[in-house]
């Protein structure tokens, strides 16, 4: 990739103008052949997760943030930037879009980058197929079918052997 300097397409090179800020414009790396439809390389700052950042409006900001307002205008309140290319330093704006956090969750999970996605087995050792999945909001996720069979036979066990206990000061026959 080379560095987004004079080298920018004219479209592009005008909307980095209006985005008024030097920072980002310097980090930001565009690659080598077609810079609107390949991803933006983020040279910058970097979080764990690997989202750029960068000092802005008198905070530290995701850069893929500060792209979609350079190009779209304001976030509305309460919606994130998501990227459709699934690449945490991508700053293209061709790649960004505002949702929800159900539209992040529901996003992961049809990516396969969902947490309980990547576990191929519960924790007594069961495989997670198909066939021996339930899906419990409650638990926010995946959770083995045969574990969970176990577990309302457990509670009911406990429940039918509480009832048929006498209670406190009542006598025993």
């Amino acid at each position: 990739g080379y560095p987004m300097t004079d080298q920018l397409p004219p479209a592009v090179l005008q909307a980095v103008r209006e985005v008024k800020n030097a920072r980002w414009a310097k980090r930001v790396v565009l690659p080598l052949g077609n810079p609107t439809s390949s991803c933006w390389g983020w040279s910058g700052i970097k979080s764990p997760k690997g989202y750029g950042t960068i000092w802005y409006r008198g905070e530290r900001t995701r850069a893929h943030r500060v792209a979609y307002e350079a190009w779209y205008g304001p976030i509305p309140a309460g919606m994130l930037v998501l990227h459709r290319c699934d690449n945490p330093p991508c700053t293209n704006p061709a790649h960004l879009f505002v949702g929800t956090v159900a539209d992040n969750a529901q996003d992961c999970v049809a990516k396969g980058r969902h947490g309980s996605m990547k576990r191929t087995h519960c924790p007594r050792g069961h495989e997670l197929v198909a066939g021996n999945l339930v899906v419990c909001k409650q638990k926010s996720g995946r959770v083995c079918r045969t574990c969970q069979i176990a577990s309302n036979r457990r509670y009911r066990d406990r429940t039918r052997a509480a009832a048929l206990l006498p209670l406190p000061g009542e006598p025993t026959t």
